[in-house]
């Protein structure tokens, strides 16, 4: 039996997922995430899976670092980690409802007929964020959101960031980096080859473990913003792999 290709392991919110969605009208084979873009350049050398999910936490990162290196330590796989703001938390129905979200089994394909000729899976797209459960079983809870009519869940998430010292105020960057380093570590120990990054910057933190911060290392990265939340569109998502995120992968497989 021919051995299967390396896995690429991409982890992380918005950023690393949206590309056929409401904020990005979709367009066939042009509105792609970078990490379709790099299911294509990699061509079929690898096998792509995104793990990301719109509203992701950094908690739900480190869950999902854990799982993944474990189920995949029989395959070579490289993990690309994308760690977004804090204070989001995410709440899941039961521990299948986790279990299931790093199962490759219940990944997609791309909605893009480019791809479909290359093995590039992603879980399935979930669009709801009204304090319900979206489709994929989770509620992803963030600040700006906390608008909207209260239910039990939002009640609770409010307490949370009011009385949880891990994630309040006074230390949220510190909790942040804790789980940045974490990830790192956990993918050492497994002798697996990482990139870490974040697309948003903490100026007061120690950064010196993550690979480069979008938001502090691409000068004119506004300049290919395409709404408020720092999304990037087909121009920017390129920029953003073939500067960043191609030569720190292939400086460490």
């Amino acid at each position: 039996m021919s051995k299967l290709p390396p896995v690429i392991n991409v982890l992380g919110c918005s950023w690393s997922r949206n590309g056929c969605s409401n904020v990005y009208p979709f367009k066939m084979n042009h509105t792609m995430s970078w990490s379709e873009m790099l299911a294509l350049d990699m061509k079929h050398e690898y096998r792509v899976r995104n793990w990301s999910m719109n509203g992701n936490s950094n908690n739900m990162i480190l869950a999902q670092t854990e799982r993944i290196l474990r189920d995949f330590q029989d395959e070579d796989h490289i993990m690309i980690i994308q760690f977004t703001r804090p204070l989001r938390q995410t709440f899941a129905k039961d521990f299948e409802t986790i279990s299931n979200h790093t199962d490759q089994n219940n990944t997609v394909r791309s909605g893009h007929s480019d791809l479909w000729d290359y093995d590039y899976k992603q879980i399935p797209y979930a669009n709801r964020y009204d304090w319900d459960w979206n489709e994929l079983g989770f509620v992803t809870a963030i600040p700006s959101l906390l608008d909207k009519p209260h239910n039990q869940l939002a009640k609770t998430y409010e307490q949370n960031l009011l009385h949880l010292v891990d994630v309040s105020k006074i230390s949220e960057t510190l909790h942040t980096e804790a789980i940045q380093r974490h990830c790192k570590l956990l993918c050492e120990r497994a002798g697996v080859p990482y990139v870490i990054y974040s697309h948003v910057d903490a100026p007061e933190a120690d950064n010196s473990h993550l690979d480069f911060i979008a938001h502090r290392d691409w000068n004119d990265m506004e300049d290919y913003w395409i709404d408020t939340g720092c999304h990037l569109g087909a121009e920017g998502n390129r920029i953003l792999l073939d500067k960043f995120i191609k030569p720190c992968m292939l400086t460490k497989i």
